[in-house]
């Protein structure tokens, strides 16, 4: 793959589809996981529902390959680290910032609860909201993976 600084990026069709199965797993684990809630728990219908939530749980290890295999990838073309941060900035860091102070915002309007003092700490550790970690997993992965680059080329 010999790509230049202005050549469109390669897609991956499998990569979408890979992507697709995960977003919908997803979307079936909390649904799953919602109607967990509802029913008696050790019932037959909890277990074989308990069953199934547990067997879909493979959507964040998913997301993180992912995002390592298409960062990875980004590495054979040109690689400013410069770019590359600013880039990956644009992606993930103000979605997470943006999201973490709706959530937070949110947090107040319902419990009326606000701890300035835990604001960096909640930030640092995606600690706004319960998935939330997610987004700075992916920031720590983004932020470290340069690092090995020069393995990666070898």
């Amino acid at each position: 793959m010999n790509l230049t600084h202005n050549a469109p990026v390669e897609r991956f069709p499998w990569v979408e589809v890979f992507r697709g199965l995960a977003i919908l797993e997803v979307v079936l684990h909390h649904v799953t996981g919602r109607f967990l809630r509802e029913l008696p728990q050790g019932s037959p219908e909890w277990l074989l529902l308990a069953a199934a939530n547990r067997t879909l749980h493979f959507a964040v290890p998913a997301f993180l390959f992912m995002t390592t295999l298409v960062l990875g990838a980004s590495f054979y073309r040109e690689f400013r680290l410069g770019r590359y941060l600013r880039n990956r900035a644009l992606r993930l860091l103000w979605p997470y910032l943006l999201w973490s102070g709706i959530y937070l915002l949110f947090r107040y309007w319902d419990t009326g609860v606000f701890q300035p003092e835990r604001l960096l700490h909640q930030l640092l550790f995606g600690k706004a909201y319960f998935h939330l970690y997610f987004l700075v997993v992916a920031l720590q992965l983004t932020l470290l993976l340069p690092f090995f680059v020069p393995l990666l080329r070898r």
